[in-house]
């Protein structure tokens, strides 16, 4: 159990970033069918569990799999059904006594409550959907500082950060780029109304005409200029920049930590900056990342690196940065990538070389890609061929 939150994971001992925290086969899992647009419908099992198509799907194949392999309900039996009561860890491993005399096959009803409250999707394309019991227990944070990927019905979680002893496993049932009325609308669902992240403090500040407009503003920038932006089109940069000041004044503090709604139009921006100015570039992919809490680079790295030092041909070094106030995002795999890209065209080789470690990082935790794979698609992107021959790490202090 957790200090504030109830049932949930808690660190045992100081996990550091990049960490492997565990791995769990998947329950009832399916995977959308490429180009599916069947429209969901609603079912109510005895007025108290409304389900939609998806989910109807995922408690047969639970059942199914039970059925196949009864040992299965030891595990079930400990997820959150909609009633408080503490998991015991030994509910997750299967010993020879449990295969000699399985546990006893859970209700329907038990198992549409635990499709209700449990139910992961991932973040591939097409999605996979399913039950991951011990991920189950994990809380939700807007922020999480753990990842999910999946490989086949394997589901991997790793520390997105450095979780020191005692700290919750957070991992993030909502995007974190969605706006607060849809991630409010979705945690609701799940039975969680107030998320105490620091994201949700601070959007629950702002006004419903200031989400009404930026979701106006959104729309209008994808449907007029989202096809300039794709083929790096710079003409349109002027009505960008205007955009996005726009999007800024629809908060009630044009400056406010996590404007996280500035995110995609300004990643836009840096796109329409590469063909004509590498500085603009990485001042504006800097900003992205400050947008997201990052700001662990500092003025110091913002400088050309002589082509003799030590740092323009070491091989190999593991980089201590300070462990920043939010963990990595998903978006730090191109960010990353664009900010090494540009620093090292200028000059910057302590940067790129900070940034392309961090980019591969990200790839490993958020979809499993090695640092070997990532290169040969950086190499593909056309990124400086000896900032790839880097074999860089990346440790938080």
């Amino acid at each position: 159990m957790t200090e504030k939150m109830g049932r949930g994971i808690v660190a045992a001992k100081d996990i550091p970033v990049g960490t492997l925290l565990m791995a769990s086969r998947g329950v009832g899992v399916y995977q959308d069918e490429v180009g599916n647009k069947e429209t969901g419908f609603v079912i109510n099992y005895k007025d108290h569990v409304a389900f939609d198509h998806g989910s109807v799907k995922m408690v047969a194949l639970t059942n199914q799999d039970i059925k196949n392999t009864p040992v299965i309900s030891k595990k079930l039996a400990a997820l959150y059904y909609g009633e408080h009561d503490a998991a015991d860890l030994s509910n997750f491993s299967v010993t020879e006594a449990d295969l000699d005399n399985p546990p006893p096959l859970l209700s329907a009803d038990r198992i549409r409550s635990i499709v209700k409250f449990n139910s992961f999707s991932d973040d591939g394309s097409p999605k996979r959907h399913g039950i991951w019991p011990l991920p189950s227990l994990a809380n939700h944070d807007c922020f999480p500082n753990s990842t999910r990927f999946c490989i086949g019905e394997m589901m991997f979680i790793h520390s997105a950060t450095a979780i020191k002893a005692g700290q919750e496993i957070f991992l993030g049932y909502v995007p974190l780029d969605a706006p607060y009325p849809d991630r409010k609308k979705t945690l609701d669902a799940f039975s969680i109304p107030k998320c105490q992240c620091r994201l949700c403090d601070l959007d629950r500040q702002e006004s419903q005409e200031g989400f009404a407009e930026r979701a106006r503003l959104s729309e209008h920038m994808n449907a007029n200029y989202s096809k300039y932006i794709r083929n790096f089109d710079p003409t349109i940069t002027p009505k960008m920049v205007e955009h996005i000041q726009a999007m800024k004044n629809t908060y009630k503090d044009p400056n406010r930590p996590l404007p996280i709604a500035l995110f995609h139009p300004i990643t836009g921006l840096g796109l329409l900056h590469q063909a004509e100015s590498n500085e603009k570039a990485l001042k504006t992919y800097l900003e992205c990342l400050a947008i997201l809490g990052w700001k662990s680079f500092d003025a110091s790295e913002l400088k050309r690196t002589p082509a003799n030092s030590k740092i323009a041909n070491q091989t190999t070094t593991k980089f201590q940065i300070k462990c920043p106030e939010f963990p990595l995002f998903y978006a730090g795999i191109d960010l990353f990538f664009h900010v090494a890209d540009h620093a090292s065209k200028l000059g910057y080789t302590l940067l790129a070389r900070k940034s392309i470690a961090l980019s591969h990082l990200c790839a490993n935790i958020f979809e499993g890609v090695s640092s070997q794979e990532q290169a040969i698609i950086q190499k593909a992107k056309r990124l400086d061929p000896h900032l790839l021959s880097f074999k860089d790490t990346i440790e938080f202090i």
